[in-house]
């Protein structure tokens, strides 16, 4: 695999279930309801998906790190 191949892989999953999310908000603001469980689990899972799936030879290890950056920064907004 090439470095382009393995990157817009690693880009792919490190953005589907971020998109998923945004999906299930628009939703979810039509009818009113909310919940932060989604966005938390659409994070996690694509950091999940980046490690599990995702090719690191390349040096690809920035889209992770803002992966890693997205999951710090929601958490340290979250009361406990």
């Amino acid at each position: 695999m090439s470095l382009i191949e393995a990157t817009i892989l690693n880009i792919i999953l490190l953005t589907f279930p971020l998109i998923i999310y945004l999906i299930y908000s628009l939703y979810t603001r039509i009818i009113d309801k909310k919940n932060e469980l989604y966005l938390e689990m659409a994070i996690f899972s694509s950091l999940y998906l980046l490690l599990k799936f995702g090719i690191l030879k390349y040096n690809n290890l920035p889209i992770v790190i803002i992966d890693i950056l997205l999951i710090i920064s929601y958490l340290q907004n979250k009361k406990i």
